[in-house]
């Protein structure tokens, strides 16, 4: 504790915490200085005192400095007139308060008075959603994603100046983006990855119906995969799924997400129907959920993973994501983007590639196929799951 915080106006007399305001409180505060007895007249007594005082006082100082404070002054008078004076006094210090802070959350405050949505209030939401659904049973995995999007949110709004979403347009985002890619500050990957972030939000805003259209889509930066290069060669998948160091548990793993081209967690939410086909739980969103057609060895793939335990999905990735590393190959969801590659190189229609991959766009929602779309979808999967267990296997069965 600093000395300079002890006070003792009389040289016999009581002890005082002496604590000066900060300059930009004292309009607020209508001190500037906070004196605190301490109530006794012994030095080491008024020692072990002062620290506790001292931080009550600062305590009070994080009050007026802190952003939901100025939040709590402004709704508290929302309802009330402006004529009364005791009204346009804290109504005078809320919105003086609130321009000392940084621009983007004065907008915030003072916009949401109008009733509008800003982008902080929709990650907040977001996080009461994960939280009330149980979507990160474990702690650190909520803390994570509760930190990228609210990175993402403030990354955006310091770079745009926007704060509400019904002002935030694809230019803006592309913009964004850009600024994060120039000069190799941030790979295409990490970039969208900060994106799905807004994106996320932007679908929040569409259930709610305050805006009418993801504007994130097509906004994104085009990396090495996206300009057409192969994202694993059949090479590549050889060397891999042929490595000494895959465990089998592993190479079953991946096997069923290249020949269905799904994300590896969605390999865990896999839900078998009949004999030709499965329902895959999209861990993306609610419509990535589908019906998708198999061949035989999927079923046969499926009953062999042990799903019961604990800590698999982890080790796979781990282990499938340190060995691709190691040979500078793509990572697992790479070989979600070798699928849609493989369907195209076969001559596989736009439409059924964005069904099989169960894409969606603003205007189409592709989640549950009917019979029909099912017998059109199944030769095309089955074209590119055989030719996949050809290169991986060669001559061998599952």
């Amino acid at each position: 504790m600093k000395p300079n915080y002890l006070f003792q106006p009389r040289p016999d007399g009581t002890f005082y915490a002496r604590v000066r305001v900060p300059t930009k409180l004292a309009p607020y505060v209508r001190k500037e200085m906070i004196v605190r007895s301490l109530k006794t007249k012994d030095l080491q007594v008024a020692k072990r005192r002062l620290h506790e005082v001292v931080s009550e006082i600062f305590k009070e100082f994080e009050k007026f400095n802190s952003r939901d404070y100025v939040a709590s002054l402004i709704l508290d008078i929302k309802h009330h007139t402006k004529d009364d004076e005791t009204d346009e006094r804290a109504w005078e210090i809320a919105k003086n308060l609130s321009e000392k802070l940084d621009k983007i959350t004065s907008q915030r405050l003072l916009g949401e008075l109008d009733g509008r949505v800003s982008l902080h209030t929709l990650a907040e939401q977001q996080i009461k959603r994960w939280i009330a659904e149980k979507k990160y049973p474990k702690k650190s995995d909520q803390k994570n994603a509760e930190g990228r999007l609210k990175e993402a949110v403030r990354e955006f709004s310091l770079h745009s100046g926007l704060v509400f979403i019904d002002t935030v347009k694809t230019k803006h985002l592309a913009s964004w983006v850009d600024h994060m890619t120039t000069d190799g500050k941030l790979s295409a990957k990490t970039a969208n990855n900060k994106l799905s972030q807004i994106s996320r939000l932007f679908k929040s805003g569409i259930r709610s119906g305050i805006v009418d259209r993801n504007y994130a889509d097509g906004a994104g930066a085009i990396g090495k995969s996206g300009s057409g290069a192969l994202a694993h060669t059949d090479d590549e998948l050889k060397e891999l799924f042929n490595h000494p160091d895959l465990f089998p548990d592993t190479r079953d793993c991946v096997t069923v997400a290249l020949l269905l081209g799904l994300r590896i967690s969605e390999v865990f939410k896999i839900e078998p129907k009949d004999a030709g086909s499965v329902f895959v739980r999209g861990t993306k969103n609610g419509a990535s959920s589908a019906y998708l057609p198999v061949i035989p060895e999927v079923h046969t793939l499926l009953k062999r993973i042990p799903f019961e335990n604990k800590g698999l999905f982890r080790r796979v990735q781990r282990n499938f994501n340190g060995l691709a590393s190691d040979l500078k190959y793509g990572s697992t969801h790479a070989l979600r983007k070798r699928y849609a590659q493989e369907l195209e190189a076969i001559g596989c229609e736009p439409l059924n590639i964005m069904r099989l991959m169960r894409h969606t766009t603003g205007k189409i929602t592709f989640d549950t196929y009917s019979k029909a779309e099912m017998d059109t979808l199944r030769p095309w999967n089955a074209k590119a799951a055989k030719k996949f267990l050809k290169v991986i296997n060669g001559n061998k069965k599952i």
